[in-house]
């Protein structure tokens, strides 16, 4: 991903250069700009801040659901099938099931989220590269239905497993 912005406050001197540093690219000065190719690389940079900042919440997220999830499965399956485990009536058994299946679910599908995002922006910079070796224009997949259906379903089974594993809990605790 590139970032561009302006590293001038305004005027209209001076050969266009730009300078490279990570992934940001630089107009130093840009010679006859206008107020309007102004305007599109402001609101240029601002989209390309607003997509980093929307990837690093995906990844904080995807991460968190992973630790908790996965921390939530290890613990619950010790404690319930591991040696000297209390025993446990058949109604929570199932809100037991249910729980882990739902736990597992959110992590294998964020990891499916996390995975088309990536294949998402590795086709995405090969078209790129084509199309600046003279190809035709760089396009994204059109998986974005897909990623929305996963990354909801799976927030909404994450939810729904640590509901049913609190009721499990609460379940252990009055009986």
């Amino acid at each position: 991903m590139v970032i561009i912005h302006s590293d001038r406050e305004g005027g209209d001197c001076g050969l266009e250069s730009w300078k490279v540093i990570g992934q940001t690219a630089q107009p130093s000065r840009v010679l006859g700009m206008d107020l309007e190719a102004r305007f599109r690389l402001e609101e240029l940079a601002q989209f390309n801040q607003h997509q980093q900042d929307a990837r690093g919440r995906l990844d904080t997220l995807a991460k968190s659901i992973f630790l908790l999830a996965g921390g939530a499965l290890t613990l619950s399956i010790n404690a319930f099938t591991g040696i000297g485990s209390a025993p446990i009536e058949q109604d929570l058994v199932t809100y037991l099931q249910v729980s882990w299946s739902l736990l597992f679910y959110s992590m294998v599908a964020f990891l499916l989220v996390i995975a088309s995002v990536l294949l998402d922006m590795y086709v995405f910079g090969e078209r790129w590269r084509k199309q600046l070796d003279g190809g035709p224009d760089a396009k994204h997949f059109k998986i974005e239905v897909f990623q929305i259906i996963l990354a909801a379903t799976a927030l909404l089974a994450f939810i729904l497993g640590f509901a049913s594993m609190s009721i499990v809990a609460m379940g252990m605790v009055s009986s």
